[in-house]
């Protein structure tokens, strides 16, 4: 058998069919990518708890990675309705209007820019303070916005009726004050606009008036977490610190803190309009916030124009596009396992750490759930398809070394690949050499399609046989098979294999050979000996031969050919008769035909001969005959002759004639 090996040395260029076998796999590699990020992406799009993780991975990005504000922004300031002031009323709802007017016209006086009151004005109250909270809006001396509601507030049409005229008479600037709320109850999102509505956000009024552009319509809240833990993004003060200074020094430091400010009012309250946010995945800061912040929030992003960096769609469908083939190269490169599981958890460690990077500096927020499930569906996509292809390899190469080896060893050596390591080792196998006798000079008769199709025959008959025992077909020499019994398989009973292996190829050989008898076709010639040999793979790095070699190879060899002398067709030595025996199992009938100095050994060989033509009767009448040989030489050559006359075709016994007729005597022979 001959092999290919990728050991170390100078690297030979690729083959047409491993270049083919690269871009397959390549091929193979970009539509397992394509498939992976297509149901990525979709899955992410699609599936609410996809959805949410990554939503809350993006949270964790933002919150408590990005870098925090290490001071509140001056030009908001939040005046709270709490418990400490609605307690002084005698009712909480309306809020009491002249305590409101009260609050414009000290904000006025402190030099505030403007005033953006998350209330309602959506029924009467007391009329005198009605009045005077509209004097109060009315004598501002910047844009006060208010907030606004319609039926699908659940205002009935007085609420909305009253509304309406409350702002034409004080001159507020109305906003509706809506919240946009994620599945999960979580506030990450704002619209300034939205459909069917001609009026802006409250937030986008407030910036509408203070900025003078339209803002944008709709985005992410860009929720900064302050540095320190329960600090606030604003200044936030209970509205009495305000309206009821605890001094005339505490008032003029408040109002110059005020002036110039855009200040929210609203309420503050533990049970009434509190938000959950992103905000809340930092430990220090798990409470709710108030609507009002939420809008004071949305003010200043608008004022600047700004947008968390989020990875917009197109980049996040390029990464997990990226990721997932890496994942994919990684599955059906031709790695170990343990390789690939090292090369991919690589990758997505760096990835992570990229995104940890960008987002520490606020850079660039990344996919990160996307990104790490296109990796992996695609490795393990990929590696599904590295297994399908590699089983087809298999299977391939299964056939391929079915044409040399049984189907048994076969599946031993695709078990263990290390067989086929170059080197061999010693051990005790059974050998088969076959020959055509004649056959050089009837290939030089034959035209070469002729010879190419009975030669094939031949081979694949006998080839089918030697498999069939669990036989290894070493190469084909001419018109020559060698064969072993033993590698690289272990067999316990390899000769006695080989015994039944040789009688069959003898049957399947001389039926071969009457078929093809008017080509001129001769008989098969078969050695079969048992031996230690070194049998392994020999030759270069490039490419080698699994073969055996050594004196018991070379025993073989020589019984094949002493068949010439003796007019047999299957010469067997002891040593395989021997060990086949040994597992007690019937032999096939044999015939002794002496101790033989073969070509090339010192010591001689006991060999048989296996006659097919042979019964018990003759064999056990040969025996008699050939225990005279040393005993007894002229009845052994009566004994010969008389088997003759009964079967003139007998080989053996014509041979042991001939020799006793020439004077010669005894069982040791030298083979010339």
């Amino acid at each position: 058998m001959s092999a290919n090996t990728a050991d170390d040395g100078p690297r030979r260029p690729r083959s047409g069919a491993g270049l083919r076998g690269l871009l397959e796999r390549a091929l193979w590699a970009v539509a397992a990518a394509a498939l992976s990020s297509a149901i990525v992406l979709f899955a992410f799009r699609s599936i609410p708890p996809l959805i949410a993780l990554e939503t809350q991975l993006n949270d964790i990005q933002r919150v408590l990675i990005a870098p925090r504000e290490a001071a509140q922004d001056p030009r908001v300031t939040i005046v709270a309705l709490t418990e400490e002031t609605l307690v002084r009323f005698p009712y909480r709802s309306p809020v009491d209007r002249g305590y409101l007017a009260r609050l414009m016209r000290a904000l006025a006086e402190a030099g505030v820019r403007a005033v953006v009151l998350d209330i309602l004005f959506d029924q009467p109250s007391e009329p005198a303070k009605d009045r005077a909270l509209i004097s109060a809006i009315r004598d501002f001396p910047g844009p006060v916005i208010a907030a606004w509601g319609d039926q699908r507030s659940g205002l009935i049409e007085a609420q909305r009726e009253y509304l309406s005229w409350f702002a034409a008479e004080s001159g507020l600037v109305l906003g509706f004050a809506n919240v946009i709320t994620d599945d999960d109850g979580v506030v990450r999102r704002f619209a300034t606009r939205l459909p069917g509505i001609d009026r802006a956000s409250l937030s986008g009024a407030a910036a509408l008036a203070i900025g003078g552009g339209e803002p944008m319509r709709e985005g992410v809240i860009d929720w900064r977490a302050p540095k320190t833990a329960n600090a606030t993004l604003f200044q936030q003060l209970p509205s009495l610190r305000v309206t009821d200074p605890p001094s005339e020094a505490v008032r003029d430091i408040l109002y110059r803190t005020l002036e110039g400010r855009v200040v929210f009012v609203g309420a503050d309250l533990e049970q009434t309009d509190r938000h959950q946010t992103p905000l809340g995945v930092d430990p220090a800061n798990r409470r709710t916030i108030p609507g009002v912040a939420i809008q004071a929030t949305v003010f200043t992003q608008l004022l600047d124009g700004r947008a968390p960096p989020n990875a917009p769609p197109w980049l996040v469908a390029t990464i997990v596009a990226a990721l997932a083939m890496v994942g994919a190269g990684f599955g059906l490169a031709r790695w170990d396992l343990v390789w690939k599981a090292a090369a991919t958890l690589a990758v997505l460690v760096g990835y992570l750490a990229l995104v940890y990077g960008l987002a520490l500096r606020g850079a660039q927020f990344l996919p990160t759930a996307p990104a790490v499930a296109a990796v992996f569906l695609s490795s393990l996509l990929a590696i599904s398809l590295d297994s399908v292809l590699t089983q087809r390899k298999q299977r391939l190469i299964r056939r391929a070394f079915s044409h040399y080896l049984a189907p048994a060893m076969v599946d031993q050596l695709a078990e263990d690949p290390e067989a086929l390591r170059l080197g061999g080792d010693r051990r005790e196998i059974s050998l088969i050499f076959t020959d055509i006798e004649g056959f050089t000079t009837m290939s030089e008769e034959l035209p070469p399609d002729q010879l190419t199709r009975l030669l094939n025959d031949y081979f694949n008959a006998m080839s089918e046989v030697i498999m069939r025992h669990g036989g290894a077909i070493d190469k084909f020499i001419g018109d020559a098979v060698v064969a072993h019994f033993g590698s690289p398989r272990p067999l316990a009973d390899h000769a006695l294999k080989a015994l039944l292996c040789a009688e069959e190829l003898d049957r399947v050989a001389e039926a071969f050979r009457r078929q093809n008898a008017h080509l001129g076709l001769g008989v098969t010639r078969i050695g079969v000996h048992t031996g230690v040999a070194t049998v392994g793979n020999f030759g270069g790095r490039a490419r080698f031969d699994y073969t055996a070699m050594g004196d018991a190879v070379n025993t073989a060899s020589r019984l094949e050919d002493a068949n010439k002398r003796y007019g047999t067709r299957v010469a067997i030595s002891r040593e395989t008769v021997d060990a086949a025996a040994a597992g007690g199992a019937p032999l096939p009938l044999l015939l002794s035909i002496g101790q033989i100095r073969l070509k090339g050994k010192s010591q001689p060989v006991t060999v048989f001969a296996l006659d097919a033509e042979a019964d018990a009767d003759f064999v056990a009448a040969y025996e008699a005959a050939f225990a005279l040989i040393e005993t007894d030489p002229p009845k052994a050559r009566t004994a010969f002759e008389e088997m003759l006359r009964a079967r003139p075709g007998a080989a053996l016994p014509r041979w042991h004639l001939g020799r006793l007729r020439q004077g010669e005597t005894g069982v040791l022979i030298d083979d010339l």
